[in-house]
């Protein structure tokens, strides 16, 4: 059975369910995974808080949630009322949320280099100092 849409023509594509269809039902089940992750981006946050040098982290990852829970907020809303609005403003949010992660991400990997890089410094004036 071949759906039609004035807009689209043939929708159907052999899936039996139109990819709007589709798309729908993957930005709702999207939305709800988003929510999921948001909440525990928050407290995995307020955890990394509880320590004065983990906080620089912890922070960021507060505001992460915070977007993450207001884009699945918004592609709900979106669902709702198919306000196109509520979708762009979804996109910049999740835009948001993976941008901090993003730089995090790299804090974290520069981190790391620079860590390794004084172990393996100590590590040579340890062995050579024997």
């Amino acid at each position: 059975m071949h759906s039609t849409h004035p807009a689209y023509g043939n929708t159907d594509y052999g899936y039996g369910i139109s990819p709007i269809a589709m798309m729908i039902k993957n930005a709702e089940n999207g939305a709800k995974w988003a929510k999921f992750c948001g909440v525990l981006t928050i407290i995995g946050g307020c955890l990394y808080c509880l320590g004065i040098i983990t906080a620089t982290i912890g922070i960021p990852m507060i505001f992460m949630g915070l977007r993450a829970m207001k884009a699945s907020d918004r592609v709900m809303h979106y669902l709702h009322t198919k306000n196109h609005e509520d979708a762009l403003a979804s996109l910049n949010d999740f835009g948001s949320y993976f941008k901090i992660q993003g730089i995090i991400a790299l804090v974290g990997i520069a981190l790391s280099i620079v860590i390794s890089f004084v172990y393996l410094v100590i590590m040579i004036v340890l062995m050579v100092n024997r």
